[in-house]
């Protein structure tokens, strides 16, 4: 009889206390190895300017942003009359860091993806303990209410963050090829995590990529910064596969 008590007491024990299996595969510090900056350094030797975030994905030898970012590291380059698009990483503590020269692959701007190429052998050089890890993409669109976060640079720091926010629902969008459904996040984003993963915390897959914050309407003055709803938009990431298979690029 004690035997059979014990047995349903360690039943109960490890129903309450272990973790749930999507616990279990998504670990926050370690998908921030998976991010990093976009920047442009211009040759008049002028400071890096930060575009925005990418991140790992495929073999790891592709970095996947918003089309934006990509047009956004073009303007300084012309601003500065001449310039490299780079990818740089500084680790927590500031005493690893690498910053390797990316090419653009292919772009989409109707749906705001771009992906990039690198050589991951420039990674390992400047920074050999360090492990590319790309990030898996989901395949199934993410439910109002699935909790997320997402990841990114805040401004010209060199650290990124993560914000946690639910799905809010979704938001029809006029391109020229027709309505598309973005994603609604109840989250704001920020200067420089535009391009950054949206990571389900069911799955740890990214189902989507940051691209914009949504102002609230009629509540700045005029000449002011409008004023954030807190709610921030996200292309969903199946653009992003299309675009990879449109690249015929390693997965």
């Amino acid at each position: 009889m004690l035997a059979k008590k014990l047995a349903v007491s360690m039943m109960l024990a490890l129903l309450f206390l272990s973790k749930p299996l999507w616990a279990q595969s998504f670990n926050l510090p370690d998908t921030m190895d998976s991010v990093a900056q976009l920047i442009v350094v211009g040759i008049d030797g002028r400071s890096p300017q930060v575009t925005g975030t990418a991140f790992f994905v495929g073999d790891g030898s592709l970095v996947a942003t918003a089309a934006h970012v990509y047009w956004a590291m073009g303007s300084q380059i012309n601003n500065q009359r001449g310039g490299i698009m780079f990818l740089q990483k500084v680790s927590l503590k500031g005493d690893h860091m690498f910053r390797v020269p990316v090419e653009l692959i292919k772009t989409d701007d109707e749906h705001d993806v771009a992906l990039f190429g690198l050589d991951r052998r420039a990674i390992t050089a400047m920074w050999p303990d360090f492990k590319i890890k790309p990030l898996s993409l989901a395949k199934q669109v993410p439910e109002i209410g699935e909790s997320t976060v997402f990841l990114g640079y805040f401004g010209s720091d060199q650290l990124p963050i993560g914000i946690s926010g639910m799905i809010a629902g979704f938001s029809k969008v006029q391109v020229a090829s027709g309505l598309i459904d973005d994603l609604i996040v109840d989250g704001m984003a920020n200067a420089g995590q535009s391009g950054g993963p949206l990571i389900s915390i069911k799955t740890g897959e990214v189902v989507g990529i940051m691209t914009i914050s949504v102002p609230m309407v009629g509540v700045s003055a005029a000449g002011t910064t409008p004023a954030h709803s807190g709610v921030s938009r996200a292309t969903s990431v199946q653009y992003l596969v299309r675009l990879m298979e449109a690249s015929a690029v390693p997965k």
